[in-house]
């Protein structure tokens, strides 16, 4: 599983970065949210995680692109924001979770505090629960989901090439 994290505080980084591995995801970090948004195709995550203090302008946008964009629209976005800033809940810069179907907003705590990282692992305990039980549906042939490679390599089996 690929995490994307899209952050300038380097103790931010750390602190997600470490809840991240605890649950099992690979990590990418990213500085430019430009190159961010060029990349997301390619990389394909699982996740993406934006500090809103650091790039308050791209949570939206970048929520947008993955809502809208073939085969990434089931991708999460976990957006964390400080309740200190000048920027309310209630801003136009913010993101609205009723808009994109799988946007979260996790308010930081203070430097340190663990009340962030506790609500950020309950939300990827959460998502591991929800991605556990969507691989454990069935597919068309009532096999359950796997890899893509795994599928085409059966379907080779059954037609014989």
């Amino acid at each position: 599983m690929l995490a994307v994290v899209l952050a300038e505080d380097d103790a931010f980084f750390r602190s997600v970065s470490h809840r991240l591995r605890l649950h099992r995801f690979s990590i990418i970090r990213y500085r430019d949210p430009v190159k961010l948004s060029d990349n997301l195709a390619e990389l394909r995550p699982e996740l993406l995680v934006v500090r809103h203090e650091d790039f308050p302008l791209h949570g939206e946008l970048l929520a947008s692109q993955l809502q809208y964009s073939k085969g990434l629209s089931d991708c999460p976005i976990c957006i964390f924001i400080t309740p200190g800033s000048s920027i309310g809940a209630d801003s136009d810069h913010l993101p609205k979770p009723g808009i994109f179907a799988r946007l979260s907003l996790i308010e930081e705590d203070g430097a340190g505090s663990a009340g962030s990282s506790r609500a950020f692992s309950s939300y990827l305990s959460a998502l591991s629960v929800a991605r556990s039980e969507a691989r454990q549906e069935a597919d068309a042939d009532g096999n359950p989901l796997g890899s893509r490679l795994v599928a085409v390599a059966k379907r080779e089996k059954k037609t014989g090439l």
